[in-house]
């Protein structure tokens, strides 16, 4: 049975599938025990952790490289890829696929001396060390990095409940994801006191995102214009500083709280008459909730929104022609612009 809700995702999109395995220093000792409902299990590890961390990096930018250009899809664990996208994400897998397979046989080759250098720096378990311990051959065949991509319809899905449920709301997940690009890149830990131009950087890959996945709703597109927007204005400067930054920061302080987003869209502060002000009108937000994820209700609460203390704005509203205009002397410019702040942070 066709379904327009799916397939509105699905005429647009691709499905792609990203699968790794890393060989593992823990082994079971068979040493543990059992006492009524208690198991206890003792583990050794036979090689130090720290030799997985290039297989752990090329999982973790697979894993960055499909949520720049899709949106994850938790009922069909596949990544939702629109197809003009494609196949530059796909080159992009084959790429670290490539760099995994030097690293597993660089494993390998090493395993013998990462255990011998184990047991040295562990001389009371030395022995356990060396009888458990994973073989060249136990190493590659242990590794592994799969990756496919596939298109699907609506009536190739025999319960459709839960995938209708998701892609309903697909667009709170972007919303999320793209905050998770900003956070990568400690954007949430910004003060807001000055950026340098690789800050753009990080925005253009939410703008390509929220560009890419803009057909199911216009506050992708909003994001999308308003980066791009931001970018022609201040990417020249080098370091961004004062009322700009001060801008910036308001702008990404929204990008990173999706509930605030969904319920009072896009806010988008701008410079006028020396002031930072909230700019003429905000996206409508969209009507649907945020994907049920765990992290997504911990994201924070949203503030109350305002064209200035005092003055609420309704969702979707744009700040009054008199808030937008009003503004304090320059003697205090201080306090105007940590009023205004606050207005424009949602």
């Amino acid at each position: 049975m066709t379904n327009p809700a799916i397939d509105k995702v699905l005429d647009r999109c691709a499905l792609v599938v990203v699968t790794t395995r890393m060989p593992s220093p823990m082994r079971d000792t068979d040493e543990g025990s059992k006492t009524g409902s208690r198991i206890t299990k003792v583990l050794q590890s036979c090689f130090n952790p720290e030799a997985l961390r290039p297989l752990n990096k090329l999982k973790t930018h697979a894993n960055r490289a499909c949520r720049a250009v899709g949106t994850r899809l938790d009922t069909l664990q596949a990544w939702t890829v629109v197809t003009e996208r494609l196949d530059g994400l796909m080159r992009e897998l084959e790429r670290i696929h490539g760099e995994w397979q030097i690293e597993t046989q660089l494993l390998a080759k090493s395993i013998k001396d990462r255990v011998a250098d184990w047991a040295t720096l562990n001389p009371d378990e030395a022995a356990a060390i060396k009888s458990l311990a994973p073989t060249s051959a136990d190493i590659l065949s242990s590794s592994k990095f799969l990756r496919t991509s596939f298109r699907l319809r609506s009536e190739d899905i025999i319960d459709q409940a839960a995938v209708e449920e998701e892609m309903t709301s697909l667009v709170g997940k972007v919303l999320y994801e793209m905050s998770l690009i900003l956070r990568d890149a400690s954007l949430h830990k910004s003060t807001g006191k000055f950026f340098t131009a690789e800050v753009f950087d990080v925005l253009a890959r939410v703008r390509e995102k929220c560009k890419a996945m803009a057909f199911l709703d216009p506050i992708l597109l909003r994001i999308s214009d308003t980066l791009e927007e931001f970018h022609h204005r201040m990417a020249g400067q080098g370091r961004i500083t004062d009322l700009d930054a001060l801008a910036l920061h308001a702008l990404i302080q929204q990008l990173l709280d999706t509930r605030s987003l969904l319920r009072h869209g896009l806010v988008v502060p701008q410079i006028a008459g020396g002031v930072m002000v909230p700019a003429a009108a905000a996206t409508p937000a969209p009507v649907v909730s945020p994907a049920p994820t765990a992290a997504a209700r911990k994201s924070p609460k949203p503030k109350a929104t305002a064209t200035s203390p005092g003055q609420p704005v309704t969702p979707g509203q744009a700040p009054s022609q008199e808030a937008a205009s009003t503004s304090p002397d320059n003697a205090h410019a201080e306090t105007a612009q940590a009023e205004l702040e606050a207005a424009c942070l949602i």
